[in-house]
């Protein structure tokens, strides 16, 4: 499972996305990414662990995406510590 999420009325051109990945999907979501991506999400060890989260940075150094690990059947765990490590402004 993989898809952005947008937690508001609608997408806005100042909106994160927050892609929830499935650690049996990550390898399979990250061969579709950049290989920056794929570096950057190997560095900081994200292995999409339910409830874990990866913030990734932009070209210019924002925040651009966050990915959040799921678990096989999803719940509201899985996302309930994200906005305790989400910069203040997202």
């Amino acid at each position: 499972m993989t898809a952005d999420f947008h937690l508001s009325p609608g997408p806005s051109d100042d909106a994160t996305p927050i892609t929830p990945v499935r650690a049996d999907d990550l390898q399979a979501w990250l061969d579709d990414q950049s290989p920056e991506l794929r570096r950057w999400v190997g560095d900081t060890g994200f292995a999409a662990e339910a409830g874990s989260s990866c913030l990734v940075p932009g070209g210019g150094g924002e925040l651009a995406r966050v990915l959040v690990g799921v678990g096989a059947e999803p719940t509201p765990w899985d996302w309930g510590g994200l906005p305790a490590k989400l910069p203040a402004s997202t």
